[in-house]
């Protein structure tokens, strides 16, 4: 186990855009007597973009991680992000036994993982995971299925898959790298969001987004709950969807520009609700909700949940309703919890301020090596990832420094410097 603890104030990385392979797009969405505008992502937050997120926020000691749990904690040691979370396994009609059609597909797993090597995180490679370790009873004792059971997982392509899937292919690690992060809870999505001076939608944020300008009865791309644009489980539940999460960046855009609001992942809002039920098959009640940012988590466990809005690709249909109320508790975190974030226009620091020009780099692309000039005073980490989250380089920089990138592999790497991205292309 290794945990880094320090008291330090939330990184002052205030940017409207992330320097890295799939940056985190804004849509202007204008308000109006209801509501002020502000901006929300175009997608889900993805896995590269969250493990680009732990990179930095570790090296800036804002995160700990526990390689025995495989838990991620900010520093009042709330839970972020579970990356041992596998699929939901369970008796999912309560009659005491588990049976084949209750399993739920191994693939609905974290692709996140802590590389002790390395001392950084990356994205898991579906290529190299021993897929059979999910059936072995003695790990998993209510597990009655087998690789055989799952198309994209054996060699023949038979058993479960959804139509998303009908390729039946194991997916690469480049599909998984876009996939929404998932296994996500409440302070996970906030602790991305802080750390870039970001927010959390408000639940009306949310719902204003997804009624598309049109008074959209469904947070879809034309308003309308369809499987040929949003991803949700047509028969259930109870019938147990086969499949799992899609691409964040996948089906329509709708009105506003922005895609999968309904569907695909659960999405966590800023809103408390007054209540301890979890989820009871009806829409809660607005009334029900508040906002308060004093509220701590030691005052709010066992007394109030967050918001989770949107639906995902196994619920049905109604709960991606643009009037449908959800809520879960902060620590809960599965398969199918993820989450966007805004700006909002009162948010006057995004503006304010803007750390891309505190290091500069050349020349770019690079073969040989790379000048680094670092505008901030004192001592900073330089860090240099893969595409996929894997350190390749660290060291220490005071003005600047020359690096040779000689040895690294041809294609796309991210520089950081105090919590700081840009992209390096090694030709």
């Amino acid at each position: 186990m290794r945990i880094k603890i320090v008291v330090l104030g939330i990184a002052s990385s205030f940017t409207t855009n992330m320097a890295m392979g799939q940056s985190v797009e804004f849509v202007s969405i204008t308000g109006d007597t209801s509501i002020e505008s502000f901006e929300m992502t175009k997608t889900e937050i993805t896995n590269e973009q969250y493990c680009l997120f732990l990179n930095e926020a570790w090296n800036s000691n804002q995160i700990n991680y526990d390689n025995t749990t495989k838990v991620v904690t900010n520093l009042t040691g709330q839970s972020m992000i579970n990356l041992g979370g596998i699929r939901v396994t369970k008796d999912h009609n309560f009659d005491g036994t588990y049976a084949l059609d209750e399993m739920e597909n191994p693939l609905n797993r974290c692709f996140i993982e802590y590389n002790a090597i390395s001392d950084s995180f990356q994205i898991v490679n579906p290529a190299t995971v021993d897929w059979n370790v999910y059936f072995d009873q003695s790990i998993y004792p209510n597990v009655v299925d087998n690789i055989n059971d799952w198309a994209e997982l054996n060699p023949n392509q038979t058993g479960f898959y959804e139509e998303p899937d009908s390729d039946k292919l194991l997916p690469s690690i480049e599909e998984v790298t876009i996939w929404p992060v998932n296994h996500i809870q409440y302070y996970g999505a906030e602790g991305f969001a802080d750390f870039y001076g970001y927010e959390l939608p408000t639940k009306l944020q949310w719902r204003y987004a997804g009624q598309g300008g049109q008074n959209f009865q469904y947070a879809t791309s034309n308003g309308i709950a369809d499987t040929s644009v949003a991803w949700y489980h047509f028969d259930g539940p109870p019938t147990i969807f086969k499949g799992h999460v899609q691409p964040a960046l996948s089906k329509q855009a709708n009105p506003y520009g922005i895609y999968n609001l309904g569907g695909n992942v659960w999405e966590w809002c800023k809103d408390w609700y007054n209540g301890t039920s979890v989820f009871g098959g009806t829409p809660k009640l607005d009334s029900d909700y508040f906002i308060d940012d004093a509220l701590t988590f030691a005052d709010a466990n066992g007394n109030y949940l967050k918001c989770l809005i949107g639906g995902s690709f196994n619920f049905f249909a109604a709960t991606m309703g643009t009037t449908w109320n959800h809520a879960a508790n902060m620590t809960s975190g599965n398969d199918h919890f993820g989450f966007r974030v805004c700006h909002n226009s009162s948010t006057s620091s995004i503006n304010d301020y803007s750390p891309n020009n505190t290091f500069e780099f050349y020349p770019n692309p690079s073969s040989s090596t790379i000048t680094v000039k670092n505008s901030i005073k004192g001592q900073s980490t330089i860090n240099i990832y893969s595409s996929i989250g894997r350190l390749v380089y660290s060291n220490n920089i005071t003005s600047s420094t020359i690096i040779d990138v000689s040895n690294l592999n041809k294609g796309m790497y991210y520089i950081s410097i105090n919590g700081v991205s840009k992209k390096l292309i090694v030709n």
